[in-house]
């Protein structure tokens, strides 16, 4: 598991302590917290907030899209945003849909949290890492082209 890895967890985990059953962990929680070495105090250092708002994108790209939420109830983090593309071409200068380009979801890997239940009991449960591929955005690539030959040989 890599840092980026831990600290995307330690972020859902400030939102839901499983450690705790509780909604907002403690910070003993937090600081006991290990995962080969690294403690969470270090990597809480490390993430910096924003001094001023950050434009969205999603709207201003020429491969414009919205963002849907997905919700499984035995997941942690239980709600994760998804992108759709907007248009199948792409925007040309004058803000028209061209199909010169193509408009394709750009994917991502990211780790989650699944509750699993041990023998059907919903109180005897444990958390297993896995990783959900989902759309953060849409990007313009080149279409595919395949070339046929029509003669016989």
């Amino acid at each position: 598991m890599t840092i980026d890895t831990f600290g995307f967890l330690m972020q859902q985990i400030k939102v839901i302590s499983v450690c705790q059953g509780k909604r907002t962990p403690t910070p003993h929680s937090l600081s006991a917290i290990k995962l080969r070495g690294i403690r969470a105090a270090d990597l809480e250092k490390e993430i910096k907030q924003a001094k001023h708002s950050i434009r969205p994108i999603h709207n201003d790209s020429i491969s414009p899209w919205e963002i849907t939420y997905t919700t499984k109830p035995n997941r942690i983090p239980f709600q994760l945003p998804e992108a759709r593309c907007l248009l199948n071409g792409c925007l040309n200068w004058n803000g028209m849909e061209t199909m010169e380009l193509e408009s394709r979801r750009i994917l991502w890997q990211v780790p989650v949290l699944q509750r699993v239940s041990r023998s059907g009991d919903d109180k005897n449960y444990y958390f297993r890492l896995e990783h959900e591929t989902i759309s953060v955005g849409c990007t313009c690539v080149r279409p595919y082209v395949t070339q046929i030959s029509l003669s016989k040989p």
